[in-house]
């Protein structure tokens, strides 16, 4: 799925759960489910997010980058906060930096490292909404995936394996498009409701 499929998958995910988990729905809680739909696709150099952060969209550029901004993280982190959330987010990014398209990102260990980070650091700033926000977005991510064609490394790093639903679509095909749309109508229907 391309980024503007995710990023609707993840806010129609937002605005079809938050109501049932007591989350408001708010521009910032939207823009963070939105935001965390697009944190899987880190592990691709020509991703969106990536065009923005990488000088050179390579490998091995990739590597590079992710490598000294995990570091760094991690280093400054043990000089000066000593969080744990911090050292697991430079590890995360370092892993990023590793990881092929819909390996570490794409995996439960992916996400549970990031629902850890996020929780750790929302939690201790009063910011339970948003990170719960951008973790409906990360999920969306990876459960729209897990029906396209390539599926994903659900267990990444202990098998490379990527599973899929038995059925499945290809990105930018009809059906995606089809699917895109009801997720267009589920938030359009949503922000409805809410005005009316």
């Amino acid at each position: 799925m391309n980024c503007k499929g995710h990023i609707v998958i993840g806010m129609a995910a937002a605005v079809a759960l938050f109501p049932v988990i007591d989350i408001p729905i708010r521009m910032s809680t939207l823009a963070l489910a939105a935001i965390g739909s697009l944190i899987p696709d880190l592990d691709h150099p020509s991703s969106v997010l990536n065009q923005k952060i990488l000088p050179i969209n390579n490998k091995k550029t990739k590597k590079l980058v992710y490598g000294l901004i995990g570091s760094f993280v991690v280093v400054l982190n043990y000089i000066h906060y000593q969080m744990v959330a911090l050292y697991i987010l430079g590890i995360i990014i370092f892993l990023i930096g590793r990881s092929k398209h819909r390996g570490f990102t794409h995996s439960a260990l992916g996400l549970f490292l990031f629902m850890l980070t996020i929780k750790l650091l929302t939690n201790d700033y009063g910011f339970i909404y948003e990170g719960w926000s951008f973790i409906t977005g990360y999920f969306s991510h990876l459960f729209i995936d897990f029906f396209t064609e390539a599926g994903i490394a659900i267990f990444y790093p202990i098998e490379s394996d990527h599973y899929g639903a038995p059925f499945r679509f290809k990105t930018g095909s009809v059906a995606e498009k089809i699917i895109c749309v009801l997720a267009m109508s589920v938030i359009g229907y949503k922000i409805w409701i809410m005005v009316s």
